[in-house]
């Protein structure tokens, strides 16, 4: 029984008083983003009731728009429901409705709102056995000591409570080293196994439209961490929303017509900095080969309309998700992974980018107890990524910014990225991408002069670390840098010699889906396409874009 009188100091009468009284006076505030209220953020059963009264008097299904309530209209609304109508009168809900809509103050609310989450928050926490007692002397008979940890908490966000119980339990781990499985192995009796799974081409992973990432990277494979590192203006960004669109839609538009893409993947996008308008022009330019520019300007002709509107269509039905957050910490980052994986069976995403937050800096400090550096903060973020990538079985890309001394030759190494080459060491794969200069052409003038291509290369491809097979190769492609469709040209190592034995390799996957007869049709003219899928384009738009 003490429990239970204890849990009362999770109720708090007055703030509660305020938000019912608000929401009775204006019914509005029900409708905020912001503002997410249920009966179970209330601990007494009259509060309850009220609340669901106001709600469903509110969102009435006959259309009535009702702004206002008052305890008559609860009164009988209630007056249906027997048993509730019982605890209605007997707590005289008639006489505190009254009240509540007379002394409300709607300068509070939001106050009054944030004490009564918080309450329900650390409620909820308590009584599944976690102790709250560091942020909320709950059940000290010390009012004082009470009254300390309240002003406290009020300085706190929502999410900070969360993140505080998220941190806690991290520490529990990283003691533990729950992160870290160890695996004990007799030599060769798996290598039958191993073979047959090769056979079956299971140590691939979806396609890049790059087929020479294809063979150098394997595919796209799970479990793996790739990170593309440039400075400002080299497209990091724009090239891995165009991989996880690649991925997720089924058909794109090349030399006139929509042609098979492979099978959907579902992916996902966390983007940083771009919101979701001008994510979804990439996405559009992408799809259908019509320039940023004209798209943004609205310069677009009728036939160009229909074929982006076609477009958006596709999209829609792609499964290809979009998450934007530009402060963050690795929770946050392992929430939207965790959601996206066990509710959209994504296998595929982008991280843009690592860098350090105020919200991750934070998090960070306090896990380890002590300020930390900002590239121990990002070495961090790239390990969690790199856990994240084996715990959930995903294909994770990333992107990093360079230093000044990237722009020189014997500097395209992990010693280029900002941050330190430390964080070079957590990725399976890593590259640095820069525009191709005249005096990067000079180098290779002689293949382009007897290749004969018909674009030259204007942009570099520098992988430098790859646990999949060769480093040191550069790939050179001709990239459209306002669509982004990357066609490949040929391949050196780091001298500017060329590399014959990387092929320009493209293949069906499906990524063990059970697919249906059109997909099989799908599949097989695919196949039969070959690399015409990932041909050139109509026209060409090298503009200045800068992500």
């Amino acid at each position: 029984m003490s429990e239970e009188l204890n849990l009362k100091n999770f109720n708090d009468t007055r703030a509660i008083y305020n938000v019912l009284g608000n929401l009775c006076n204006d019914t509005e505030m029900l409708k905020r983003d912001n503002l997410q209220l249920t009966t179970n953020d209330f601990m007494q059963r009259i509060h309850k009731i009220i609340f669901s009264a106001i709600n469903n008097i509110a969102y009435n299904i006959s259309g009535d728009k009702v702004t206002s309530i008052n305890a008559k209209d609860i009164d009988n609304y209630l007056s249906s429901y027997p048993t509730q109508y019982k605890e209605w009168n007997d707590k005289q809900g008639f006489e505190y409705v009254q009240n509540i809509v007379d002394h409300a103050n709607a300068e509070t609310f939001n106050q009054s709102y944030s004490r009564v989450k918080k309450m329900a928050i650390l409620r909820e926490y308590q009584s599944m056995g976690f102790d709250v007692s560091d942020l909320y002397d709950w059940d000290s008979d010390d009012y004082l000591s009470r009254e300390k940890s309240l002003i406290e908490l009020d300085k706190m966000e929502l999410k900070d409570i969360f993140e505080h119980f998220t941190l806690k339990n991290l520490k529990i781990k990283d003691s533990y080293n729950i992160e870290t499985e160890v695996k004990q192995f007799k030599a060769g009796e798996s290598v039958e196994d191993m073979l047959a799974q090769f056979k079956r081409g299971v140590e691939f992973g979806a396609p890049y439209d790059d087929g020479f990432s294809n063979y150098l990277l394997r595919g796209q494979r799970k479990g793996k961490l790739v990170i593309y590192s440039a400075a400002t203006g080299n497209l990091k960004t724009s090239l891995q929303i165009k991989n996880m669109t690649h991925n997720a839609v089924g058909e794109i538009y090349r030399k006139g017509k929509w042609k098979y893409n492979g099978t959907k993947l579902p992916s996902l996008f966390i983007s940083t900095e771009l919101d979701e308008a001008e994510l979804t022009v990439i996405i559009l330019a992408y799809m259908t080969g019509i320039s940023r520019k004209t798209i943004q300007d609205g310069h677009f002709n009728k036939e160009q309309n229909d074929l982006l509107l076609e477009a958006g269509k596709k999209l829609r039905e792609s499964p290809l998700y979009l998450v934007h957050i530009p402060n963050f910490n690795a929770a946050d980052i392992e929430e939207i992974i965790e959601r996206h994986v066990l509710d959209k069976g994504v296998g595929y995403i982008a991280f843009d980018y690592i860098q350090n937050t105020s919200r991750l800096s934070t998090s960070v400090n306090k896990l380890f107890g002590s300020v930390q550096r900002e590239d121990q903060i990002l070495l961090y973020l790239s390990t969690s990524l790199k856990n994240l990538a084996e715990k959930y079985n995903v294909h994770i890309n990333t992107a990093t910014q360079v230093n000044r001394n990237s722009k020189e030759e014997e500097n395209w190494d992990a010693t280029s990225v900002r941050g330190g080459s430390s964080i070079s060491d957590k990725a399976d794969s890593h590259f640095i991408l820069k525009k191709a200069k005249e005096k990067d052409l000079e180098k290779v003038s002689g293949i382009i002069e007897e290749q004969g291509f018909g674009n030259k290369p204007n942009y570099m491809k520098i992988l430098f670390k790859n646990r999949s097979g060769r480093p040191d190769v550069i790939i050179w492609s001709y990239l459209d840098y306002s669509t982004v469709i990357d066609t490949p040209l040929f391949c050196t190592d780091t001298d500017y010699n060329i590399v014959e034995e990387v092929e320009d390799l493209h293949f069906n996957f499906n990524d063990d889906k059970k697919i249906d007869e059109t997909d099989i049709k799908n599949e097989k003219r695919y196949a039969e396409e070959g690399t015409e899928v990932f041909g050139s384009i109509d026209e060409k738009n090298e503009e200045g874009i800068d992500f």
